[in-house]
């Protein structure tokens, strides 16, 4: 049986939620599982999530993709 994909839509693009597209990013382009907890939970793994869609309020991020809109400020981590 094929599992279906999980699409993620993310309301407030802030430092939480970039860096949660950045360890996606990471562990899906490295192909690796090292350093995390649960690298399958619920018979799903990182490469079945998908972000679909990012919202946020801020003039520096609307109208941006989320490649551009993840280092705009007011994001205050580093």
């Amino acid at each position: 049986m094929k599992r279906k994909k999980i699409n993620v839509a993310i309301a407030g693009f802030g430092n939480c939620a970039g860096s949660l597209i950045e360890g996606l990013s990471y562990y899906q382009r490295n192909k690796s599982t090292e350093g995390l907890l649960f690298p399958v939970l619920g018979g799903y793994s990182l490469s079945d999530i998908k972000i679909a869609i990012a919202f946020d309020i801020s003039a520096n991020k609307v109208g941006k993709t989320i490649s551009e809109a993840i280092y705009e400020s007011p994001n205050n981590f580093y």
